[in-house]
């Protein structure tokens, strides 16, 4: 029902959307839930196994296209088959653009950093013409400079998204892609976190980065 009516009211007023933990298992589902989109522009999904943790799905990517900026020629290059990524490409305001989501694993280590490795092979399988713009929006779970975007409380380095392989393998996407942190670019020395672990520590693992202009 949630879902329902977030989508059904912001089809109305949003450029572009970029959920995570969508909770489509399948194509039925994606069919379904489009329509929740209906009179926008597009929806695109990536649809992940169903989990057993009550309360959140943990898997499953959209990107939904409003109408409110001129897009065409909108296409999905890649879908997670585990529901951690999807990459759309698109012309907005007549420039070739490229949306990606992600969101990684926590399960454990290794599933975090393989969560980015799908991505990292899919863009590198994937032709980007020189010029192209692309927006990269992820829950990192991971802090992604740690001096500035984790702080524990009892002075000591925690193990709380403290993922370095995955941070690693991040990193190198950032680099071929030449992106920036639109946070961090605005305010570089700042201090902000978007997720709290109880009282013991905060980090900022929600991101957003684009193009280098």
């Amino acid at each position: 029902m949630f879902r329902k009516q977030y989508l059904s009211q912001n089809r109305k007023k949003t450029d572009i959307l970029i959920l995570a933990e969508s909770g489509a298992k399948d194509a039925r589902d994606e069919h379904a839930w489009s329509g929740d989109w209906k009179k926008a522009h597009n929806s695109y999904w990536a649809s992940g196994p169903e989990t057993k943790k009550k309360g959140h799905t943990g898997t499953g990517m959209s990107i939904h296209l409003g109408n409110t900026i001129p897009i065409k020629d909108d296409t999905l290059l890649y879908a997670d088959q585990k529901g951690r990524s999807i990459i759309v490409k698109l012309k907005m305001y007549n420039k070739d653009t490229i949306i990606i989501g992600l969101h990684t694993d926590t399960h454990s280590a290794a599933e975090h950093t393989n969560s980015i490795l799908r991505l990292e092979r899919a863009l590198s399988n994937t032709n980007i013409s020189p010029g192209t713009t692309i927006i990269l929006a992820t829950d990192l779970n991971n802090f992604f400079i740690p001096s500035l975007d984790h702080h524990n409380n009892n002075g000591k380095p925690s193990e709380h998204h403290a993922f370095p392989e995955g941070r690693e393998a991040f990193s190198r996407i950032i680099s071929k892609l030449h992106l920036v942190d639109t946070f961090r670019t605005m305010f570089p020395n700042k201090k902000e976190y978007t997720h709290k672990n109880s009282t013991i520590s905060k980090s900022r693992i929600d991101y957003i980065f684009i193009s280098e202009i």
